[in-house]
């Protein structure tokens, strides 16, 4: 249930307002419900917590890049890269 899981992210983010999962989890259910303000600034606060998050980097920098904002959208973009650049362990 996406209403309980959002409760259950806000009551994590109360107390870790860091916690990337619950922001994750938080952001994906924002988006699919249409709340695009907010869904960017959980994206946006995902990415500046843990840059190294692959799909959220990359996400950031399409929705930048489909605001218009290519100049924030080109420095998660290379951040992207960067990140494919990393061998895997």
């Amino acid at each position: 249930n996406a209403a309980e899981a959002e409760r259950q992210c806000l009551t994590v983010l109360n107390q870790a307002p860091c916690h990337v999962d619950a922001l994750a989890i938080l952001y994906k259910i924002r988006n699919a419900t249409g709340v695009k303000a907010a869904a960017e600034a959980l994206l946006t606060r995902l990415v500046t917590i843990n840059p190294n998050i692959l799909w959220a980097t990359n996400e950031i920098s399409m929705l930048l890049f489909l605001k218009g904002d290519r100049d924030k959208a080109e420095v998660h973009a290379r951040n992207a890269i960067r990140l494919l650049s990393v061998p895997m362990r």
